[in-house]
């Protein structure tokens, strides 16, 4: 007999598909009962990150610049961080374009700060100028490619650049491993070198809706 077999994660994506071939056996097979042992579930992949969200309570939210946040996710991303107190957002972009993503998903703007420009290459420029002038303590991407926010930030004249070394951190939750995982130098500093240390006290957060 030939089974079709397919195996989806908890977040009903297929993982494993194929095909199985079952032989049924000639004669009936006994086995005593086992005992197994018992099985709980501690704790579900929103817990893990409840617990960060519950280190910031009480905590001032932070200004923060989303470029280009024009597609849901990220429009949502920025939101339900504001929902939960932990930043005040500037949306930069395309006025008309946020606000028919926000009506077209039932999301409430309210509390942001609108700033509109034309294209997504004018709300990275714009988000990082707000940064570098200290009207903003962080950016956050939104839906245009990383390099268009990584060039305005790491531009020479009029970027964030300091002697500090830029690097860049996955935080990810895995099914099978028991806490969160902090994976860095993935995408920005793939091959980091030895750099002298700076005087330079700028800090600046980036964020990713993921």
């Amino acid at each position: 007999m030939m089974l079709d077999c397919v195996c989806t994660n908890q977040d009903g994506q297929k993982v494993i598909s194929g095909t199985a071939e079952v032989l049924a056996p000639t004669e009936k097979i006994k086995r005593l009962k086992a005992s197994l042992p018992e099985f709980k579930l501690s704790e579900t992949r929103k817990a893990r990150f409840e617990h960060l969200l519950e280190i910031t309570r009480g905590l001032t939210p932070i200004s923060m610049a989303v470029a280009h946040p024009c597609d849901a996710e990220s429009l949502k991303g920025a939101l339900l961080a504001r929902d939960r107190g932990l930043i005040m957002p500037t949306l930069v972009g395309p006025d008309r374009k946020i606000r028919q993503v926000a009506e077209a998903n039932q999301l409430d703007l309210y509390g942001c700060t609108l700033i509109n420009v034309a294209h997504s290459h004018a709300a990275a420029e714009v988000a990082v100028a707000m940064a570098r002038e200290g009207q903003i303590e962080a950016l956050m991407k939104g839906s245009l490619h990383t390099d268009e926010l990584m060039s305005e930030v790491v531009d020479k004249a009029t970027g964030l650049r300091t002697e500090r070394r830029i690097s860049h951190v996955f935080l990810m939750d895995v099914p099978t491993y028991p806490r969160l995982l902090l994976i860095t130098d993935a995408a920005v500093n793939v091959a980091p070198i030895s750099t002298p240390r700076s005087t330079s006290r700028r800090t600046l957060s980036i964020w990713r809706a993921c």
